[in-house]
């Protein structure tokens, strides 16, 4: 990547009047979230060795995302054709479960900050196409009224290993996806 290019970021100009202010009530991440837009999605699934076919599906998927924050966990949740369901102890203790992309091996994952807007998960998983990511949950609104947030921000920073261990980490794609809070009825 040229550093002439800078890369769109959702987060810079996602709406201009939302805020990342304290949400006005206590259901913050909980509730189910759809995504509505992403930028450089595409580039990152590449990265991770996904084919052309493979990219566009997820890319155009609308599944919703469960998310629920408690004193001691965040949960994530999804369903439809890839559905996983993760518990991260917010006290910062590694876990591990099965690849999502359900290739062999594993995934590794910690909390490493979060405050009732903002949560930060370190990934790291094994070959094929090992790598890291740095993933940042960031809630939205667009209205200071507003009972809860009504945007989820997730940004991924992910680096893929070569696959000789002395080449090391190849260079970041940071890709953006959006999400709209679903209203419960």
């Amino acid at each position: 990547m040229s550093s002439m290019f800078k890369l769109p970021n959702l987060f810079d100009y996602a709406d201009a009047n939302l805020t990342l202010e304290e949400p006005p009530s206590e259901r913050g991440f909980k509730g189910r979230w759809v995504k509505t837009a992403q930028i450089n999605q595409n580039w990152a699934l590449a990265a991770l060795g996904y084919t052309k076919f493979q990219r566009s599906i997820i890319e155009r998927a609308r599944l919703p995302l469960h998310l629920e924050l408690s004193n001691t966990t965040f949960r994530v949740r999804t369903q439809g054709f890839r559905s996983f369901h993760t518990s991260y102890p917010l006290d910062g203790r590694e876990i591990s479960y099965p690849r999502r992309d359900g290739r062999p091996g594993s995934c590794r994952a910690r909390v490493l900050a979060y405050t009732n807007v903002s949560l930060t998960l370190s990934l790291d998983w094994d070959q094929p196409y090992g790598g890291t990511n740095i993933q940042t949950y960031k809630l939205q609104t667009s209205n200071t009224d507003a009972p809860e947030a009504e945007y989820l921000l997730i940004e991924n920073r992910i680096r893929v290993r070569a696959k000789d261990p002395e080449d090391g980490l190849s260079e970041e794609v940071v890709s953006h996806v959006k999400f709209k809070r679903l209203k419960c009825k």
